[in-house]
């Protein structure tokens, strides 16, 4: 195997796992900062990831987690509905609350709403005028998103770039178009 293509499929894996962890609702903001630097040496990387993903899951650490628990109550209360121990009624009952505690976990964790607590934590929001935010919030958006920086998918955009550009230039130089 010609080595610039052994390097590309290397720097690859790497930015693919960095864009992963970035992405991820399964890590903190420490730990993305942690395992993004890791990025200069991709076998620490790739463990710590694989440790830190399991201690997450073990605690229940991190949003991502917690959606997923959810989502398998969902998946037991539609099998005890199939068997029959639930009616539809309890099934759409419990699943709402469900889905509305997913909600929640991602409000909480949206920019206008670390926002909208800062302020009320400073004392320039009442508790009143912060619960009428939260409302407000609530209604504006149908669906809420994680907080996730924008420069994090551009800057892992850029990345993967450059790994194209190093795979085909190592794949057009062993095949003998690029000398």
């Amino acid at each position: 195997m010609n080595n610039q293509i052994g390097i590309g499929i290397l720097v690859g894996l790497t930015v693919t796992s960095t864009i992963y962890i970035l992405q991820s609702n399964y890590f903190t903001k420490v730990q993305k900062v942690i395992l993004g630097i890791l990025f200069i040496f991709p076998p620490a990387q790739w463990i710590l990831a694989i440790t830190v993903g399991i201690w997450n899951s073990y605690n229940n650490a991190t949003v991502g987690f917690r959606i997923d628990q959810n989502e398998k109550q969902i998946a037991e209360l539609q099998n005890f509905k199939d068997k029959g121990i639930l009616s539809k009624e309890e099934f759409k009952e419990k699943s709402k609350a469900i889905k509305r505690k997913n909600n929640k976990e991602i409000l909480i964790n949206t920019k206008e709403y670390k926002s909208l607590k800062k302020l009320n934590e400073s004392g320039i929001l009442t508790d009143k005028e912060f619960k009428q935010k939260i409302k407000l919030l609530k209604n504006s958006k149908a669906e809420f998103e994680e907080d996730n920086n924008s420069y994090e998918v551009y800057i892992g955009m850029f990345i993967l770039l450059i790994v194209v550009i190093f795979i085909v230039g190592g794949i057009l130089e062993a095949v003998g178009l690029l000398k």
